[in-house]
């Protein structure tokens, strides 16, 4: 369940990043969208295991 939020959590940031001018500034959004991606495939690999 986690890895499905936080997949949905990136699309977010990924559509801010690519119009350019993101409303949060570039830095928080893309530490954003890296934290949701690093935390999505974890929580992936984690589920797999289980």
């Amino acid at each position: 369940m986690q890895a499905c939020l936080t997949a949905i959590a990136a699309v977010g940031p990924t559509f801010e990043l690519s119009s350019g001018d993101p409303d949060w500034g570039r830095a928080p959004t893309a530490a954003i969208l890296i934290l949701s991606i690093l935390v999505g495939i974890l929580s992936f690999i984690e589920a797999v295991k289980a």
